[in-house]
């Protein structure tokens, strides 16, 4: 497969629509973009490693926000959330 070069815009793009139409790796085209493949094989991962036992990506942080404190601890394939 002949791959350009793609911005970190169309590879979010890419990312999302993965998650928004994931299929089972039996039924993925081996034709797909290879940001797609990989960002169903995360999604893989995340169906069988329940969320209690994957590891933090990073160390937890306290958020501050409009007057209320929040414990924030990501983990791998949690989605980014935007306030």
């Amino acid at each position: 497969m002949n791959v350009s070069r793609i911005d970190a815009i169309e590879e979010l793009r890419l990312r999302r629509w993965a998650r928004e139409h994931y299929v089972p790796a039996s039924e993925r085209p081996d034709h797909w973009h290879p940001l797609i493949l990989d960002e169903m094989l995360a999604k893989d991962d995340e169906i069988r490693i329940p969320a209690r036992n994957r590891k933090p990506v990073s160390k937890p942080f306290f958020s501050l926000d409009a007057g209320h404190i929040e414990l924030v601890t990501s983990y791998p394939g949690d989605a980014v959330s935007s306030r």
